[in-house]
């Protein structure tokens, strides 16, 4: 009994930490001991079903501590007077959970299997991270974005390269605490090489984009355009945002030169059909000022219209030039899933999804063309999708990124501070410029450090002016991505096969042994 109780308060404190570790709530410090409790409780475990249970545990106070500002999407987004919202919030928790315990599972597997706790404690926590089946993914490396220095590392090897930090020093404090005085010493030399690292690179790196400066011509002034909309249903923003954005953008370009204006997902109501490029004056109307900005594309695939969440720029000759279509779309907002079940339930999905739409997935990442540069524009969701975002600057050499958001839904909730923390890190996996426009906030512009040098706060309305450069060169993860995980993989498979061997050449010298006993009397 007092096993079980240890082993569920142990989850219990990792979950809890790991929440308060994240980005919404910020307190990064505790990222460097979330997993100590699960992992010594794993390491006590003695039934694979306790210590899934355990690693569901600490999932479940993960999802409740951090997770609930998905509750919001009740208010407009998910039909919540029949309690729907809350059902599905906790049925998404139950998945989140379930990551959790198989991370559990395969920590004392290869546990069992005499893999060291450093490397057992960083493949399984890799192996659910870019495996996970999850909406909105977790990563414990980016808890890492509020400490600037540390977070540098991303450039190398991605996000999960942070994670992979974070996950040893929590496994180097795990061996501290149970192990053998000579292993102790080793487990802090290598908690101090490991934190010491990131940060000396981190400082070296920021040190150098602080004191960068580029020439004139790899500059351009870019104007952020930020209206609140939250609480609008759809057709009401449709019907406002437009002319909200124009006139937001007529006093933004009355005070400063702007080469290039962003407005958000959604600016413009109307949906834009045809071949590219198409007259922009019903969009521009008397600006003449190239604009990046959400709206609606219509194609035609097999006969009928098919929509698209789409993104399009205005170049300086006032044509819609280019445009990009999103790839990753929500389920039940912009697409519906299981569509040969669901579609015949088609009107109480629009009950419960009363926002809900149909838009069709882009099937290329094109890049949007401006002046002869190449732009990378992931929308909304898809920043915090580090391949996705990292095939496009890579396949497209784009030498800014855009995106264009709407996080209204979100109201006043952490989520569009967890938001604009994926698009710090993609900033700097990639050292680019990252340019954010949002409905509602936050609008930020960010530089290759992962710093925001301006921006519109959440649940204002306002304009930003800023100066950004075009940036060409190629980090290591824009080149390799995610080689870091690959890496840890083949070194996992590698020990578990050496593991193996030694088993099987122990077990046939026992089997020798004994047949040399046997003879012998």
């Amino acid at each position: 009994m007092k096993g079980s109780i240890f082993l569920f308060l142990s989850a219990c404190a990792s979950g809890a930490l790991y929440a308060f570790a994240n980005v919404g709530f910020g307190l990064w410090l505790l990222a460097f001991a979330c997993f100590v409790p699960l992992l010594l409780a794993l390491e006590r475990s003695k039934r694979f079903y306790s210590s899934a249970l355990t690693g569901f545990a600490m999932g479940s106070v993960l999802y409740f501590v951090g997770y609930s500002w998905l509750l919001a999407l009740s208010d407009g987004f998910i039909r919540g007077e029949d309690h729907t919202g809350s059902l599905l919030w906790l049925a998404y928790g139950f998945v989140i959970a379930l990551h959790f315990a198989v991370f559990a599972l395969l920590y004392v597997a290869m546990r069992r299997l005499n893999v060291g706790i450093l490397l057992s404690s960083m493949a399984a926590l890799l192996i659910i991270e870019f495996t996970q089946a999850n909406l909105f993914p977790f990563y414990l490396g980016a808890s890492l974005v509020r400490a600037p220095y540390l977070a540098q590392a991303a450039d190398l090897g991605g996000v999960y390269l942070l994670s992979a930090c974070v996950i040893s020093v929590n496994a180097c404090c795990v061996v501290l605490l149970q192990e053998r005085r000579f292993t102790s010493m080793k487990s802090i030399a290598s908690t101090v090489g490991i934190v010491g690292g990131l940060y000396f690179y981190g400082v070296y790196q920021v040190q150098q984009e602080e004191s960068f400066v580029a020439e004139p011509q790899q500059q351009m002034s870019i104007g952020l355009v930020q209206s609140d909309i939250y609480g609008m249903s759809r057709p009401d923003q449709r019907a406002t945002a437009h002319q909200q954005h124009l006139a937001f953008s007529r006093s933004l370009i009355a005070q400063h030169e702007i080469d290039l204006l962003v407005w958000p997902e959604a600016a413009y109501g109307r949906a834009i059909q045809g071949t590219l490029p198409v007259d922009a004056q019903p969009i521009q109307q008397d600006l003449d000022t190239p604009i990046v900005f959400g709206a609606t594309r219509l194609s035609v695939k097999q006969g009928r219209l098919s929509p698209h969440n789409a993104v399009f720029l205005i170049d300086e000759n006032n044509r819609v030039a280019s445009q990009y279509s999103k790839n990753i779309l929500i389920p039940f907002s912009e697409y519906l899933p299981f569509e040969t079940i669901l579609s015949q339930h088609e009107s109480f999905v629009a009950q419960v999804f009363p926002e809900y739409s149909r838009f069709e997935a882009g099937d290329s990442l094109t890049a949007l063309t401006f002046k002869g540069r190449r732009i990378s524009t992931p929308i909304c969701y898809e920043t915090v999708i580090p391949e996705l975002v990292r095939e496009m600057v890579a396949n497209n050499h784009a030498e800014l990124i855009i995106s264009v958001a709407n996080d209204s839904w979100f109201g006043m909730s952490k989520e569009p501070y967890i938001h604009l923390a994926m698009a710090k890190l993609r900033a700097i996996e990639h050292r680019r410029w990252f340019v954010r426009a949002t409905n509602g906030g936050i609008s930020a512009v960010i530089n290759p450090a992962g710093r925001v040098v301006n921006n519109v706060p959440l649940g204002e309305e306002g304009v930003r002016a800023s100066i950004v450069d075009w940036r060409s060169e190629q980090t290591l993860y824009t080149l390799y991505g995610n080689w870091f995980v690959s890496v840890v993989m083949g070194l996992t498979l590698l020990t578990l096969l050496t593991r193996g061997a030694i088993f099987r050449v122990k077990k046939s010298s026992e089997l020798d042994f004994k047949q040399r006993a046997s003879l012998t009397k």
